[in-house]
This record gives C-alpha cells, sequence and structure tokens, in this order.
C-alpha cells in the first residue's frame, strides 16, 4: 500500500467548503487504488510555513506520497509552487502535462492552476487543482502509475541505505537556509525543527 499523506492550504484553518469538497474526491479516487491515508494536516497559504510543513511530511518515514489541495492559482497568497520549488528535488513533468490535461477538459479554469509534481528525498509530492471535480480528474488520471512511481522511489532509498550515499539537498535544502533546523527563518515561521515531532528519520531505513 502506497501510504499517503494530504495536504490543504488554507486561510481558513481547518479548511472551508470548497477544500473539504476537494479532499472528499481526492479520497475517493484513493480508495480505489492502493493507496492508505496516513496523514492529514492543513497550512495556512504563507511560502515559510509551506515550504517548512512538505519538508516535515517528506522526512516522515511512514510517508510515500504527498497530495495537495490549494495554493496553486494566481492568487498573492498561492504560494506552493513556489514553496515546492525551495524543496524539490527533482520534477517529474510529464504527470503534470497528463494532470493538466485532464482537469482542463473537465474545468477549464484548471488551465490556470500552477500545478507541480515533485521529487524529494524518496517521497513523491503531487499538487492538484483546487476544484473537487478537476482534482478528481487529475488525480484519476495519474493514480495508475503513482505506486510505480512510488516503489521506484523505495528502491532508490534502499539502494542509498546499502550504499551510504545519501543524496545531496536541493538549493532550497543547503544548510544554513531558511526554514532548516539549526537556522531561524527570517519570516519567524515555523521550521521542521519547530514542527511536532512524528519521529522521522532523516534517511529512511527497514520500510
Amino acid at each position: 500500500m502506497i501510504r499517503t499523506a494530504l495536504l490543504t492550504v488554507s486561510d481558513r484553518g481547518a479548511g472551508g467548503p470548497a477544500e473539504d469538497r476537494t479532499v472528499q474526491a481526492i479520497r475517493e479516487v484513493l480508495a480505489g487504488g492502493s493507496f492508505v491515508e496516513v496523514d492529514y494536516q492543513v497550512v495556512p497559504g504563507e511560502q515559510a510555513r509551506i515550504r517548512a510543513k512538505l519538508r516535515v511530511l517528506t522526512e516522515n518515514a511512514d510517508v510515500d506520497l504527498v497530495l495537495t489541495v490549494g495554493g496553486v492559482g494566481l492568487a498573492p497568497r498561492d504560494r506552493l509552487p513556489e514553496a515546492m520549488a525551495e524543496v524539490a528535488e527533482r520534477q517529474v513533468p510529464g504527470l503534470v502535462a497528463a494532470m493538466q490535461a485532464a482537469a482542463t477538459r473537465i474545468d477549464p479554469l484548471a488551465a490556470l492552476a500552477r500545478l507541480a509534481v515533485a521529487v524529494r528525498r524518496d517521497t513523491l509530492v503531487v499538487n492538484l487543482p483546487e476544484t473537487a471535480d478537476a482534482a478528481r480528474a487529475a488525480l484519476a488520471t495519474i493514480a495508475g502509475v503513482l505506486p510505480t512511481a512510488c516503489e521506484d522511489l523505495l528502491r532508490r532509498s534502499l539502494l542509498v541505505d546499502a550504499s551510504g550515499d545519501v543524496p545531496g539537498d536541493a538549493p532550497g535544502d543547503a544548510a544554513g537556509a531558511p526554514g532548516r533546523s539549526g537556522a531561524e527563518d527570517p519570516t519567524g515561521a515555523a521550521s521542521e525543527a519547530d514542527a511536532p515531532s512524528l519521529g522521522r528519520p532523516t534517511r529512511r531505513t527497514g520500510r
């Protein structure tokens, strides 16, 4: 089973009705595949806090896949793509193209969504459209290949553990960069060091 965390980017705290409908649509798609939801969190639309939350989730040894909702539009507070750019190690543009095409067929406004799919450590992060119908269409289009992607990343992690080589951090993860443990975030936002501990090792072993 692919251990999946859901992350809503919203300034409404617990999310509003639109976000709730989108999360429910995502859960319906997940129920039809080899996925199990292991976490659900909400983060305000502040770039530093989104970045910190993405780091926390991708360093959790119990999470293979992170699906996000919200924060991908053109409004000033839609900062998820910028936060993703700071933590991503590798992009997966083919999945983005497939999602955007499927979502736009359902909702033409989905063409304005700044979607992204990226790898950090051995976790895949997928930014979905904000509306329920567009998110359902986008996720359903790629759901069949997500297990293969996550299994490939797990094999990479096991090879890393066996060889002792650890992939370098992305540019936004450089030592001493804002939001990392041991460095103060100039925005005053919580870093992953300040976030609640979920018992996550930096590298994954025995998974």
